[in-house]
């Protein structure tokens, strides 16, 4: 990708030079601390802490302080923008993977490359897709950290009770529609009491049906991505089919009296298919331990199955006091033994290639073997969101296409995605990010 600079608010941009810092100081008593910053409470925000602790108990040059920024998941993007922009950037923080080309694009983080030659990682060290989702215009941004990955989840019990096979998930597009059919279920009044499936429920975006009805989303040198191929078209109108066959207003209505519940239609029984993340197993295991379901690849046309992932890495902001000293930390944090413990803690996947062949047995389960088993597999062919400053729009835009053409029927999907896809291209032609 041809790279530009562009004019950025806050002041980004002048603080494009890489510091140095003062480094370790290995071989004599100076101690470097660095400043840490992460955006998850509960169980990752203890996990953190904890090898936090570890490691400045065996590191005696470097100390780390680990600071939680609140936010929804992850660091609010506009808190670290202001950070850096008014030199108070932490040395290192977690990130939103699909945010890292943006940050990079800016000119907010630091070029990892001569950080990881030095330490001896190489782009084979980790899952393909993932090492590529943290790089921009060829070069590495960020540490890879966690990942996840999306199933299909079926219910057994509704499969069995509408005369399935409870042992037979569709595969295909086409077994997944036929399926659906036998599994929705009305009352007398014409009123939906139990779903089949609903493409656009739960983990089910525009991403993940585009990919399954054969999308690549390939960008150009220039970086524009082709978002309106045949195949996320076709991926578009099959969802506004359900819309039709089903009817938007009963499919609305049913979901509606699920939202008291705090569960989702499947959680609680009454969808008897759904795409979600791995960690749903985790939930179902906490909230519903009686549901009897399976895991899948999601269904493609072809029937050999897909998913894609996610993940959080870390970063080094521009502005970091002592950026070697970060790399440093940054390095350890992920290296196998720490990832295996963060892993098992916050039921995430882990993003080296090494760990997937342990993945699921004794000793290395982070979810469930069945569906540390099945990530496994997936993982080295998973699919990640287009390596764009514009994720976030484009996740957002797309969001909102689908609402729009299930919502309203009336809407020609090809004529709506054709005209998103080139305005989202024309906003990359003209820089505006």
């Amino acid at each position: 990708m041809k790279k530009k600079v562009f004019s950025v608010s806050l002041g980004i941009l002048t603080l494009c030079s890489l510091v140095t810092g003062c480094g370790t100081n290995s071989g004599n008593n100076h101690v470097t601390t660095i400043n840490f910053w992460y955006g998850q409470g509960g169980i990752g925000g203890t996990t953190y802490e904890q090898l936090i602790k570890e490691f400045n108990e065996t590191h005696k040059n470097i100390h780390v302080i680990g600071t939680f920024v609140a936010s929804s998941g992850s660091i609010v993007p506009q808190k670290l923008i202001t950070a850096i922009a008014g030199s108070k950037a932490p040395d290192c923080t977690e990130l939103d993977s699909f945010l890292v080309p943006q940050f990079a694009q800016k000119g907010a983080l630091i070029d990892l490359t001569p950080y990881i030659q030095a330490q001896g990682l190489k782009k084979s060290d980790f899952i393909p897709a993932i090492w590529q989702a943290n790089t921009f215009d060829g070069h590495l941004y960020a540490y890879p950290h966690d990942t996840d990955v999306r199933f299909l989840y079926w219910n057994k019990d509704l499969f069995k009770k509408a005369g399935l096979n409870p042992n037979q998930p569709p595969k295909t597009i086409a077994q997944l529609d036929q399926d659906a059919a036998k599994l929705t279920v009305h009352n007398s009044a014409g009123q939906i009491t139990q779903a089949g499936f609903i493409p656009w429920g739960d983990q089910g975006s525009f991403d993940t049906w585009a990919w399954a009805f054969g999308a690549t989303f390939n960008q150009n040198s220039e970086g524009e991505i082709n978002l309106a191929d045949s195949a996320s078209i076709k991926s578009l109108q099959w969802q506004q089919k359900y819309a039709k066959e089903y009817g938007i207003a009963k499919l609305n209505a049913f979901t509606a009296t699920l939202q008291n519940t705090g569960l989702s239609a499947f959680d609680a029984g009454k969808e008897a298919m759904t795409v979600d993340g791995v960690w749903n197993i985790a939930t179902l295991q906490q909230q519903a331990p009686k549901l009897q379901y399976g895991v899948e690849a999601v269904p493609t046309v072809d029937g050999q199955g897909s998913t894609w992932s996610g993940g959080i890495s870390e970063v080094i902001p521009k502005g970091a006091k002592h950026p070697e000293a970060a790399a440093e930390f940054l390095n350890w944090l992920v290296a196998p033994k720490q990832m295996l413990i963060w892993d098992k803690a916050t039921t995430h996947l882990p993003t080296r290639m090494s760990m997937l062949k342990n993945l699921g047995t004794p000793g290395h389960v982070v979810v469930s073997p069945a569906g540390d088993k099945l990530s496994a597999e997936l993982l080295p062919t998973t699919y990640t969101r287009p390596n764009s400053p514009l994720n976030a729009e484009i996740w957002d835009g797309t969001t909102s296409l689908v609402s729009t053409v299930t919502n309203d029927t009336s809407q020609n999907p090809a004529t709506a995605l054709k005209a998103f896809s080139n305005k989202i291209n024309q906003e990359i032609k003209n820089g505006w990010y």
